[in-house]
């Protein structure tokens, strides 16, 4: 295979990319949003993650931008953040990388995405597929631009309710659990060092992980809720109401929770695939 095509320029579409590339495939990408706007809070990256992003070749970039740390803490949902676990973390990643790591997630993202370009990866923002023809030879493919390309491999990696897999016919439905997670971004304070978290209290889950020398991502997992219609500043007010009810560190945390575009609320989804994930050209 010589031409590939991925959809969607997240981090498995963009790790994909450079990995054909640099292998020598003709690759271009196509992402739905504009570049400028790389979406998302905070990521935990854990060892096995790090070793992948090693191996693509961006790992000095990552350590430098990201936060790494070897253990992981569990606090009491006490009036005091009392830690009730101190442990190593496992190393899945081998003992000369962290255990660990906290990144915000759109700075990740511009990492691959430019080491994507750097290997040869083509990269086309706010342009979308819109039409595939499966033929013995590859797959045509039209784009919202108005141009047609021929492909020998085309990869989905749009996303939860990816078009490529409906396009495909492959039918899937994604579900709700129950859960929906607050996330903020905001300043680190100096006792978050590592991945910590509290079960029970006000929520089912509430943590946090530093993401930088300056910066940490922290959420709250509670039962979901609808809150498709209350204002940035009713959301700001139920999370700073949840997170007045945990301690230790978040006591800091919660003096800096006032930016209410510094926050964001989704439920938890999932799906499970039975069966081919993948079509031939001949089918």
């Amino acid at each position: 295979m010589t031409s590939v095509l991925v959809i969607g320029a997240g981090i498995a579409g963009s790790a994909v990319s450079i990995a054909l590339a640099r292998g020598g495939a003709s690759v271009d990408v196509v992402e739905a949003a504009p570049r400028s706007s790389a979406s998302g809070s905070g990521i935990t990256l854990q060892g096995n993650a790090l070793r992948a992003l090693r191996e693509l070749g961006v790992w000095d970039e990552v350590r430098a931008c990201g936060y790494g740390f070897d253990t992981i803490g569990i606090r009491a949902p006490d009036a005091l953040g009392t830690v009730i676990v101190e442990m190593d973390d496992a190393r899945t990643g081998g003992p000369d990388l962290p255990a660990g790591m906290g990144m915000e997630r759109p700075v990740l993202a511009g990492i691959l995405h430019d080491a994507a370009e750097r290997a040869g990866a083509k990269i086309r923002f706010d342009t979308v597929a819109d039409g595939l023809v499966h033929s013995e030879t590859g797959t045509s493919v039209t784009f919202s631009d108005g141009t047609e390309s021929h492909y020998d491999l085309v990869i989905g990696a749009d996303g939860v309710r990816s078009w490529t897999r409906r396009t495909l016919g492959i039918e899937l439905e994604t579900e709700r659990t129950g859960m929906g997670i607050w996330r903020l971004v905001g300043p680190r304070p100096a006792s978050v060092v590592r991945t910590e978290l509290y079960y029970g209290g006000a929520a089912f889950i509430a943590g946090y992980c530093p993401t930088g020398e300056d910066s940490l991502y922290a959420y709250i997992v509670e039962a979901a809720q609808d809150h498709t219609h209350s204002t940035a500043e009713e959301r700001l007010a139920v999370m700073q109401n949840l997170a007045s009810q945990y301690h230790g560190p978040w006591d800091e945390i919660r003096k800096q929770l006032r930016d209410s575009t510094k926050i964001n609320y989704t439920w938890f989804e999932s799906h499970v695939l039975e069966g081919r994930w993948h079509r031939a050209a001949s089918c």
